[in-house]
């Protein structure tokens, strides 16, 4: 199952990436090594975008032996994509991946040996993303206490299309009555 979901975690649908993002987490938590070890073994040949992902998948596994190695790994093959934009992205998630688990030491080593490669501007940008102290993005923390029934069942990660469209309705029906009291207005000053 593992092998499929990484496809799904990867469309531009968001409902369905957080499904694919939140069953990835969840087997992470049941069978972390396993886990790991089928992140590692996909992501030499992995393009940079979902490498991102793994980065981040990673950093959610349980303390797991060999996840700073693999989060490094990741950078296999940098100087062959470091022109693209997502190489800085990539970057800083590894490095900020590294500092989480408490391996400052192992993020400077790897911020000197893969910031010269990106190009000038996307160097200032790594600076200035590393700089700013960001909040942990709390995936773990909103998606803990949900079972599977409510996931899945319930689905409560999809957002309610119905009630978009009821709120849309209640919406265009008070500006219609708005326009057609400012042109009784308009029209009884005339």
């Amino acid at each position: 199952m593992l092998d499929e979901l990484p496809e799904l975690a990867n469309l531009d649908e968001e409902p369905i990436c957080l499904h694919a993002d939140w069953a990835i987490w969840r087997i992470g938590q049941r069978f972390p090594a396993e886990t790991l070890a089928k992140f590692r073994a996909g992501s030499a040949t992995a393009r940079p975008a979902w490498r991102c992902a793994l980065a981040e998948q990673m950093i959610r596994l349980p303390e797991t032996p060999g996840i700073e190695a693999a989060v490094v790994e990741l950078l296999a093959g940098f100087a062959g994509f470091a022109h693209q934009r997502v190489a800085a992205d990539l970057l800083v998630i590894v490095i900020r991946a590294l500092n989480e688990l408490r391996r400052p030491d192992e993020a400077k080593r790897v911020f000197h040996e893969f910031h010269g490669l990106l190009p000038k501007a996307e160097r200032q940008w790594v600076r200035n993303a590393l700089d700013r102290k960001l909040a942990p993005s709390g995936f773990a923390e909103a998606v803990a206490g949900f079972s599977i029934g409510e996931i899945c069942s319930e689905r409560i990660l999809m957002e309610d299309r119905d009630e978009e469209k009821k709120e849309k309705k209640e919406e265009d029906e008070e500006e219609a009555v708005a326009g057609r009291r400012r042109r009784l207005r308009f029209l009884g000053s005339a």
